[in-house]
């Protein structure tokens, strides 16, 4: 049995996948409670991305060893892989009646409370994990560092700052944790003591250059504003020449320099910045108004900085407090409005949205945001206006005309929707848009058996224009499966079966895919791996926009195997 397992670790551990597999379930067969062939053969599915799989041996395990925590915690976490953060819940409390102390699912538990934004449920749990007896320093300073995050979330800048003291006494040489106190400090009022904290950190720290931009930031808000823009600009050309890095820094090196009253500096800066046509004109006139009226925009650059680290409700204040003060400026209001679409607050978002739109009903940039804000409120009619209203003013806007054909594709206008991609594609001035528009186009035109020959041409092409990843070599997941799916329908399931497993590989939990598998297993006469493939697609989402045909095709072929 040893002998068996050992050639199964040699072969999984040297990539070959398949035959490891193989022998371990050629082991299992002779002895199902074999406990390390099990604990294998799950580690392996949940490497390839198939928690499901993983989760049925884990529920054997859990037979085999009724007294084990170690399976019930994977289960745990291979539901919350899968998504059922319920039943993960279920089973950590099961946990905990046995045995409260245990570190794993008390994390575990946290993080789930995290994602349900029970910031004081998890913040409590957190809190337990770094007085525990048994926890030693090195997971004490990480549980503490997501407790001062989940204070944060909590608005509970106070506890969050001991918590930020704490850690730099136990590990003075974090640069992050010196920038999360600054910031704490900052949302407090505490310019001074900000400042002084971002100065340790320099000194203490040798990643210093992300930790003097923020230094900048805080001259700036108190006082020393030419302190500040000489920090940055000589921190510029040290920093990483990452376009996304230098992006980012546009709008803070352009509230450094506004305020400063070196107005034709910040313009250079707008105008080799590389932004968006609409937005070079918001920061120019932004910039114009802090010139002619000597309005004082200092707290931009720190609700930039509140926002890139998270800090979603200091990010808010700063942009409303901010627009409500400079009420006529366009770029605080696209701020404003992004950021709360950002947390969630849509209708907040609609308003801002509007506001922009009252002085120039045709703007076409809040046209389109407002639009897209309107369709996630599910306001279709008004979304279509919008982007419509915008078009009328851009019509060369690829991504305005994508826009409007996912929106009609959400709502089942599909002949609408091909007209709008057929535009992207004819307008040709953005790649990346043209390929995702080329991909939908296959799908939509993949739901007709007359455009059926169409439907792949340009599966096809949507799968050149995809760029691979460059770490998996791997293509985009959603078109491997319109590609993969477009074959099996002209009749090449081999070829569309490769593909779609492609997809899997990288999207292993989105229930069309796994039902597309399902299809093809079906049509290729293996129904029983079909009847998985469509009961996974289910337990991912059970309204998926093919569930109704899932659970009638499961069900006859295992009323049929059934019957065999």
């Amino acid at each position: 049995m040893w002998a068996g397992y050992f050639r199964a670790l040699a072969l999984l551990y040297s990539g070959q996948f398949g035959p490891g597999l193989e022998e371990l379930d050629r082991l299992m067969q002779q002895n199902d409670t074999f406990g390390a062939g099990i604990y294998e053969m799950a580690r392996v599915y949940i490497e390839l991305n198939e928690p499901h799989l993983a989760l049925a041996l884990y529920q054997r395990l859990m037979e085999v060893y009724p007294e084990s925590q170690k399976p019930i915690l994977l289960s745990a976490r291979a539901l919350v892989r899968i998504g059922h953060l319920e039943r993960a819940k279920i089973l950590l409390d099961s946990v905990l009646k046995k045995d409260p102390d245990s570190q794993p699912a008390l994390f575990l538990l946290g993080t789930l409370h995290l994602q349900d934004k029970n910031f004081k449920e998890g913040a409590r749990i957190f809190a337990a994990l770094i007085d525990s007896p048994t926890t030693n320093a090195k997971d004490r300073m990480f549980y503490r560092g997501v407790l001062a995050k989940t204070l944060v979330y909590d608005r509970q800048y106070k506890q969050a700052l001991e918590q930020y003291n704490k850690l730099i006494t136990e590990a003075p040489s974090q640069s992050a944790t010196y920038i999360e106190k600054a910031l704490a400090e900052m949302a407090l009022g505490q310019d001074q003591e900000a400042l002084a904290t971002c100065q340790a950190g320099i000194q203490a720290t040798t990643d210093t250059q992300t930790l003097r931009v923020v230094q900048s930031v805080l001259l700036q808000q108190a006082g020393k504003v030419e302190e500040g823009i000489q920090a940055l600009e000589a921190t510029v050309p040290q920093l990483p020449k990452d376009p996304a890095v230098q992006y980012r820094l546009v709008p803070i090196r352009v509230s450094l320099l506004a305020s400063g009253g070196k107005y034709d500096q910040a313009r250079e800066v707008i105008k080799g910045s590389g932004y968006p046509s609409r937005l070079v004109d918001f920061l120019l006139q932004s910039v114009e108004e802090v010139e002619k009226n000597k309005t004082d925009l200092r707290g931009l650059s720190l609700a930039l900085l509140f926002s890139f680290y998270q800090w979603p409700d200091a990010a808010l204040t700063l942009y409303t407090d901010l627009s409500d003060q400079n009420p006529q400026d366009k770029l605080l209001l696209a701020y404003l409005g992004d950021a709360q679409t950002l947390a969630g607050r849509l209708e907040d978002a609609h308003r801002t949205y509007s506001k922009a739109l009252q002085s120039d009903p045709n703007d076409a940039y809040f046209l389109q945001k407002r639009g897209a804000v309107s369709a996630r409120l599910r306001k279709y009619d008004e979304a279509v206006q919008d982007l419509s209203s915008a078009l009328a003013v851009t019509p060369e806007d690829s991504a305005l005309h994508f826009q409007i054909g996912s929106l009609y594709e959400s709502q089942k206008l599909n002949q609408d929707a091909i007209e709008s991609y057929r535009t992207v594609v004819r307008l040709n001035n953005n790649p990346a848009l043209v390929a995702g528009a080329t991909n939908n186009l296959a799908w939509l035109l993949s739901q007709d058996e007359k455009t059926l020959p169409e439907a792949l041409e340009s599966a096809k092409k949507a799968f050149e224009l995809a760029v691979p990843n460059p770490r998996t070599g791997l293509r985009d997941g959603n078109v491997l499966d319109t590609v993969g799916w477009v074959y099996f329908l002209s009749g090449q399931a081999d070829e569309g079966r490769k593909l779609i497993e492609q997809a899997l590989s990288i999207l292993p939990n989105q229930p069309t895919i796994n039902y597309h598998l399902g299809r093809i297993f079906e049509g290729t006469g293996q129904p029983k791996i079909a009847v998985v493939q469509y009961s996974k697609a289910l337990d991912f989402d059970p309204e998926f926009p093919e569930a109704d045909d899932a659970r009638l095709r499961a069900t006859r072929l295992a009323t049929e195997l059934g019957q065999k």
